[in-house]
């Protein structure tokens, strides 16, 4: 079995950040970044922690969904 899908969830948040769908996506997104936990990651523009990951078997298709966790950099910035 392939990798459908691949859901971003932030945990703050109800609604999908973003979905990789075709295979020339996931494949991008996979080559970018090493899906761990902790892992830093950039979607739309913003910065995310990597949170929990789930493999799912939906309609014998594999998804994988990443719970996120937002991080303000303007917050975190240090001072002087």
């Amino acid at each position: 079995m392939e990798i459908r899908l691949i859901r971003f969830i932030d945990n703050k948040n109800t609604e999908d950040l973003s979905v990789y769908d075709t295979d020339e996506q996931i494949i991008s997104f996979l080559k970018s970044y090493n899906l761990e936990f902790t892992e830093i990651i950039e979607l739309n523009d913003s910065i995310y922690n990597v949170g929990e990951i789930s493999i799912k078997l939906i309609e014998d298709k594999i998804e994988i969904w990443v719970s996120v966790d937002f991080i303000d950099l303007i917050e975190n910035l240090p001072t002087a």
